[in-house]
């Protein structure tokens, strides 16, 4: 059993380099600064491109539960969706021509959930919070109360478009297992049970129960600013929709 806390490590880095950066780069490379040199120079008129590599910004173990770490990837870390262009197929969803398509409402669900989600979208990743609900020995939170916990603290906090039990946020991990502990918490002490019930004393869930709560979060925010949805999710496609009969096989009936 292993916490959900996971880093990126940038392989490499796009920057952009400019014509003094590169005259300079060949005035380097050749001491001699010969006449073929100053010939390049006076070519270069335009910026470019190139790839460094990226310092490693990955602790040697983990923050949260103090495991060792796995490594995944490669995967793609920056926005992957043209957010103007979205909202532009959303509002076409609205009009007469979009509603002639069948799977309208499909297609605005996927689009809603993508716009509501921008803002986060520089978080490739995302937290399974029923999963460290799981793993802490607690029961989930209702979403209100989810938010109403991260909002206290400033810490955005978006569900997926693609899985509802799956949360964006900017905060880190730390903060996040603080939040379903203090959640926890407090749970425990209305009802008066044992906080580190059944878990085991050597399970990396028994180090993060440990470490004290350096946060308060607030479950229960009145003014919970209540933002108008986009909605985000499949909708049935017919009343009652489900499995059906099971097949007769094409036999005729008598």
């Amino acid at each position: 059993m292993t916490c959900e806390t996971h880093y990126l490590q940038k392989l490499g880095i796009h920057m952009e380099t400019s014509s003094k950066e590169q005259a300079n780069a060949y005035k380097k490379r050749d001491k001699k600064h010969s006449q073929k040199s100053e010939e390049a120079i006076k070519k270069i008129e335009v910026p470019t491109d190139k790839i460094v590599c990226g310092r490693n910004e990955v602790p040697s173990r983990c923050g949260t539960c103090n495991s060792q770490l796995m490594i995944g990837g490669p995967i793609w870390h920056d926005k992957i969706h043209n957010i103007d262009f979205v909202k532009q197929i959303h509002d076409k969803c609205e009009t007469d021509v979009g509603k002639k398509f069948g799977t309208v409402d499909r297609i605005k669900g996927v689009l809603g959930g993508i716009i509501d989600e921008d803002e986060l979208s520089h978080k490739p990743l995302s937290f399974d919070l029923s999963q460290i609900c799981s793993n802490l020995k607690v029961i989930n939170p209702t979403s209100r109360e989810i938010i109403s916990g991260f909002t206290s603290l400033n810490y955005k906090l978006a569900q997926t478009y693609y899985d509802p039990t799956l949360w964006k946020t900017d905060a880190p991990p730390e903060a996040i297992y603080d939040i379903i502990k203090a959640y926890k918490k407090q749970l425990c002490e209305k009802e008066k049970t044992d906080f580190f019930l059944n878990i085991h004393k050597e399970s990396p869930m028994m180090t993060i129960l440990q470490k004290p709560l350096e946060i308060e979060p607030d479950f229960n925010m009145e003014k919970l600013e209540q933002n108008k949805k986009l909605r985000k999710y499949f909708v049935a496609p017919e009343a009652n929709w489900g499995p059906k009969a099971r097949a007769t096989g094409g036999k005729d009936k008598k």
